[in-house]
């Protein structure tokens, strides 16, 4: 099923070559979210992701355009709550507010979902504001991992169904 999978992300061309945001990691980067247009291959990611969630996980969390589809169809598919983490506090209504969809509580066991890992620099934002909630961050689960980054530090471990050695294969 991952060769299938690895066969039909070549076939929409998710692979691009050309500098990437994240300097100094590679001359190509892997747009995930082109994926997202064809309902069976985000169907069949979400099936790897929510195989690859850290045991104990009762809830997830993303925040961008790369993890929030991905997120959100693990969510409705397999019955976890869902984070929805913005980039700025919204403004409006009762108080200044960083969550839509689910409040973390400090009964949440999380477990972080993205599209891509390359140094971590969003993720390591992601989890400080998931971690001042009480809620334990448990786990990072992400489609590609291309970099050398890690959560080490921060003692969580990250899950990848991809790494660059898969797509360059012939």
């Amino acid at each position: 099923m991952k060769s299938d999978l690895i066969k039909r992300l070549k076939q929409i061309e998710n692979v691009i070559y050309e500098e990437s945001s994240t300097k100094g990691v590679s001359s190509w980067y892997v747009d995930v979210k082109r994926a997202y247009g064809y309902p069976e291959i985000l169907n069949t990611l979400s099936t790897f992701v929510y195989a690859n969630l850290e045991h104990g996980t009762n809830c997830i969390a993303a925040r961008g355009n790369g993890g929030v589809p991905l997120a959100a169809v693990v969510s409705a598919e397999y019955h976890i709550r869902q984070v929805i983490i913005r980039d700025s506090p919204r403004q409006h209504g009762t108080d200044e507010c960083w969550f839509d969809g689910h409040v973390p509580t400090i009964e949440d066991r999380i477990s972080v979902i993205d599209d891509v890992f390359a140094k971590g620099i969003g993720t390591r934002k992601t989890i400080n504001m998931l971690q001042k909630t009480g809620a334990k961050v448990i786990g990072c689960t992400v489609v590609y991992k291309r970099g050398e980054g890690n959560l080490d530090d921060l003692g969580i471990p990250i899950r990848h169904l991809l790494l660059p050695e898969d797509l360059f294969k012939p």
